[in-house]
């Protein structure tokens, strides 16, 4: 809450609202922060469009709509299936409870870099490749920790694997919106989020199995998961880094690919 307050209203939002003037007044401010000259042509809002959720599975939408459902629930279910279970299954494996708690405190701050390195390369290399990367690295970090035989190799993979479980989700917040059309964003953005709270529901019980002695097929199955998203994330063939999105449902904008 406290922070809403200090962030600014969209120019599209103030015109909807028929606030022109303050409209102008934001999209002067952020072409100071770009040190651009605002533009010059008069602000016009694109004509509304009554949407539904059933938008998201026409036409082109579907196949991009279906495709991030997936790299959603996969990440989801490994992520949470992982790090539910962790500090449990290191216990398990008889490290003393200050351990567990040291090793947890260094997972989160491998998160860190993991989100930071993300912010950077989505910039930098675009927003597709980043999401595919870290996936791909979480993968490869989830067969590290199953082969680690040895308390250092343990904490290097499952640091590696935190870090990386990290870019991915702080890069596919920045990737997803920007390939949905403005009507249909919110409802896209819910959309997937809700596929990967049910994601979430079920990861506990699939986590389990790495505290019943299935430590291999659980770590299989959360490798395949974050290999699949990766996958389904470089199906969707779009980058949306430094490109104008789409604005309407029949923007051939949508239609655009790399």
């Amino acid at each position: 809450m406290l922070a809403r307050l200090g962030l600014p209203d969209s120019p599209r939002w103030l015109l909807a609202q028929g606030r022109v003037t303050q409209a102008k007044e934001a999209v002067a401010r952020v072409a100071r922060i770009n040190r651009q000259a605002p533009p010059s042509r008069e602000l016009l809002l694109p004509p509304t469009t009554t949407v539904r959720l059933g938008s998201l599975f026409q036409g082109l939408l579907r196949r991009r709509t279906l495709l991030l459902a997936v790299v959603w629930f996969g990440l989801s279910l490994g992520y949470y299936g992982i790090f539910s279970w962790l500090p449990s299954f290191l216990r398990a494996q008889g490290m003393d409870l200050g351990a567990v708690y040291r090793t947890t405190m260094l997972l989160a701050l491998a998160q860190l870099p993991g989100y930071a390195l993300a912010a950077w390369l989505v910039e930098r290399v675009g927003r597709r490749p980043t999401v595919v990367g870290f996936l791909g690295v979480g993968a490869v970090a989830a067969f590290l920790f199953l082969l680690a035989h040895t308390p250092e190799m343990v904490l290097a993979a499952s640091m590696l694997l935190s870090a990386a479980l990290l870019g991915a989700w702080g890069s596919l917040y920045a990737y997803t919106p920007e390939l949905f059309p403005t009507p249909v964003r919110t409802s896209g953005m819910g959309f997937v989020s809700g596929v990967a709270r049910l994601a979430s529901v079920l990861s506990p019980s699939v986590g389990a199995m790495l505290l019943t002695g299935q430590l291999h097929t659980a770590l299989s199955l959360f490798a395949a998961c974050f290999a699949v998203a990766a996958a389904c994330a470089w199906a969707i063939g779009i980058e949306t880094r430094g490109k104008p999105l789409p604005e309407t449902l029949e923007d051939p904008r949508l239609e655009r690919a790399t």
